[in-house]
């Protein structure tokens, strides 16, 4: 392979609207990368650049690899662990040229995830040498309600309504520094997050409203939860976008959920990840979709499509931490 006359860099903040126009042209011209500067501006302007690595060959753009560092939402996470994001080449330039320059942008960093894509795309990155699997998704029926539109399920799922909070407190959180969860619960896995972090990525987002709630357990917190409110016909579900606390501490956050959904008046609680074991997650009253294949938690809202998505994950991971991977990672949970 020639490389004469191609160069790899970091897309300049002045060339967006070559990049619109690459994207009109070999991929989605209603895409809102292309109907929206300030949107792709505030996900992906990094000062001078954009996170968006591209291969140029006589000054024409012919391929992109969009990324997210940890380091976006907080300067004081690294930048080597990244989150990729849209991807493309031209096919009738040079055989290969993607995958070189996605090996040019991964080389230096620490680890490289991918998530919430469809099944078409695990072959992909299981030729890039990616660790790769089917994200879990679990679910959790209000007991309080009666009648169902957004979900579907034939045979009701029984639960208590009775909700115990006696040795559990939980604080809506509005501003970072009201959150005193121990840092260790940030440090301890991959990618690595932090309390500015829950600040930057959700509780600052302009164009989603997450809820944000720290729970305790005797006077002392044991985890964070982001949440978001999927309406549909005046009605609602509310999906686990991110968790941050020990894992074991999953299965005492039962009552907290039912609260949720009856102070919501949710119809259902679900969340896609990777990285807590099954046991924790049903002891806090979820169920594992994969066991109820009648049952359908819609993930489409706009527009709205009654049916279930499976999610896959891919990684690479050089450090010795444990994965753990939610909705919110990357730039997954964005306007489309």
């Amino acid at each position: 392979m020639s490389l004469k006359n191609i160069s790899f860099r970091n897309l300049k903040s002045e060339e967006y609207d070559k990049f619109k126009s690459y994207y009109k042209t070999n991929l989605d011209k209603k895409n809102i990368f292309v109907k929206s500067k300030k949107v792709f501006d505030y996900h992906f302007k990094n000062k001078k650049i954009y996170n968006f690595f591209i291969t140029i060959l006589k000054k024409q753009i012919i391929s992109i690899q969009g990324y997210i560092p940890q380091s976006k939402y907080d300067y004081k996470l690294s930048s080597k662990e990244i989150f990729l994001s849209n991807f493309h080449a031209l096919r009738n330039t040079i055989p290969g040229i993607g995958r070189l320059a996605f090996t040019k942008l991964i080389k230096q960093k620490t680890f490289v995830g991918s998530t919430n894509f469809p099944a078409r795309m695990l072959e992909y990155h299981k030729r890039l040498g990616f660790t790769t699997g089917k994200m879990k998704h679990y679910f959790f029926i209000s007991p309080f309600i009666k009648k169902f539109q957004i979900i579907k399920i034939k045979k009701k799922i029984n639960l208590k309504k009775n909700i115990n909070l006696l040795d559990i407190k939980i604080k809506k959180i509005e501003f970072y520094k009201d959150i005193k969860l121990d840092n260790k619960c940030f440090r301890n896995f991959i990618p690595t997050k932090s309390i500015n972090f829950i600040q930057n990525r959700y509780l600052s987002y302009p164009y989603f409203k997450y809820q944000c709630y720290e729970i305790y357990k005797n006077e002392k917190a044991i985890a964070v939860i982001i949440l978001r409110k999927f309406e549909y016909k005046n009605k609602n579900i509310l999906k686990i976008i991110d968790f941050f606390g020990e894992k074991k501490n999953f299965k005492n956050l039962k009552n907290v959920f039912l609260y949720l959904l009856k102070k919501n008046k949710s119809e259902a609680i679900d969340f896609y990840h990777c990285g807590i074991e099954d046991k924790f997650i049903k002891k806090a009253g979820f169920k594992d979709k994969e066991k109820y294949k009648e049952v359908i938690i819609p993930e489409w809202f706009n527009p709205f499509y009654k049916k279930n998505i499976d999610y896959y994950y891919a990684y690479k991971n050089k450090t010795k931490k444990s994965i753990r991977l939610f909705k919110g990672d990357g730039d997954r949970d964005r306007p489309n």
